[in-house]
């Protein structure tokens, strides 16, 4: 199992090291990997803030660097036309920084169109470094068949794909819970040994939130504080795991 960190550019950057730092240290007790995610999300193109990145990164995987169960996924969603070209670089040169601290922590390289085309990075992947992985995202009641034949294609390529973010719903992380088409995408992931993360552990009032908008809990969750999308992802990572209950 993994959690991610989100970093985001805000003002209060101190704070977010410090509840990273928190954060890392509960998951590892936990015995749980951590993805520490540069959100690229409304700047589109991860080379905007590509300094602040590089500084970020130094100073994580420098403090982390013992800390075997922490993965950096260093661009989560480039999108806005992006190139896989500028995206290349961006993460040779972040993962440069990465590499003087952390010669073996996995890297996770997110792919254009909001972490969709596995099919570009598969025809010039990185190969200065090595442990990288590139991230497809998919939402199930907008991505379906094609793209889950992209990124079939794109690891029997020998592309090292993590989904380190899905979810249930339509791309706008509201609407119609599919579970038909989300079973479809777990049969696949697991069938070519693919990672998964569900987004998002919170009980934000949207369908692809995993706890329900009432639920004001910070611990001690039970099934009925689930939302539909999370008392389903459950029941199935419990299935996956050979649990019956």
């Amino acid at each position: 199992m993994s959690v991610h960190i989100l970093f985001i550019n805000l003002s209060n950057k101190k704070t977010l090291i410090q509840l990273i730092d928190k954060g890392i240290k509960a998951a590892t007790e936990l015995g749980l990997y951590v993805i520490i995610d540069w959100h690229i999300l409304s700047d589109g193109n991860p080379n905007t803030y590509k300094a602040e990145s590089k500084k970020f990164f130094q100073e994580m995987s420098k403090t982390f660097a013992k800390n075997t169960n922490v993965i950096y996924e260093i661009c989560n969603e480039p999108n806005g036309g992006n190139s896989w070209k500028d995206i290349k670089s961006y993460a040779e040169s972040v993962i440069s920084v990465i590499r003087k601290n952390d010669k073996d922590a996995v890297v996770i390289v997110g792919t254009p169109n909001w972490s969709q085309y596995v099919n570009e990075a598969a025809k010039d992947p990185i190969t200065k470094y090595s442990n990288i992985m590139y991230a497809l995202h998919f939402y199930a009641g907008t991505h379906k068949a094609e793209l889950r034949n992209t990124m079939v294609k794109a690891v029997k390529k020998k592309l090292p794909i993590f989904v380190s973010e899905f979810g249930m719903t339509d791309a706008s992380g509201n609407g119609y819970v599919d579970k038909q088409e989300t079973e479809k995408w777990f049969n696949t992931m697991n069938k070519y040994n693919i990672g998964y993360c569900a987004w998002s552990l919170s009980n934000k009032p949207e369908s692809s939130a995993l706890i329900n908008s009432s639920c004001t809990k910070k611990y001690g969750f039970k099934k009925s504080d689930l939302s539909e999308s999370g008392r389903w992802i459950y029941l199935m990572y419990r299935k996956y795991a050979g649990k019956t209950k």
